[in-house]
C-alpha cells in the first residue's frame, strides 16, 4: 500500500505590523504541487500580498493524528477524574 500524505498551503502576511497566518482552502497531493500553487497564487494577490510568504506543510499521518486523539482523550479523562474527585457543584447528592 502506498502512503499518501497531502500538503496544506499557508500564507504568512505582515499587515499593520502584525503577522497574519492563513491557510489556503485546498489540499495538494504532494509538496511540489503545493509549492506550484503557492507560486501562482501569491502574485495573483496583488497589493494584498505585501510582504507575504507562502509555505507548505504536510498534513499529519494516521499515526500522528491517532496519537493526538489519544492525548486529547487522556487529558479529558484526567479532567473528568479530577472533577469527580472534587465533586461537581451541580451534582445532586442524597442527604444523609
Amino acid at each position: 500500500m502506498e502512503i499518501f500524505i497531502p500538503f496544506m498551503l499557508f500564507f504568512l502576511d505582515w499587515k499593520d505590523g502584525a503577522p497574519e497566518l492563513t491557510r489556503h482552502p485546498a489540499v495538494y497531493q504532494d509538496e511540489q504541487a503545493c509549492r506550484a500553487a503557492g507560486s501562482t497564487i501569491l502574485p495573483d494577490r496583488g497589493e494584498d500580498a505585501g510582504d507575504a510568504r507562502f509555505f507548505c506543510i504536510a498534513m499529519p499521518d494516521r499515526e500522528e493524528f491517532a496519537r493526538l486523539m489519544q492525548d486529547i482523550e487522556t487529558q479529558h479523562v484526567a479532567r473528568r477524574d479530577m472533577r469527580d474527585a472534587e465533586g461537581s457543584p451541580t451534582e445532586l447528592r442524597p442527604t444523609p
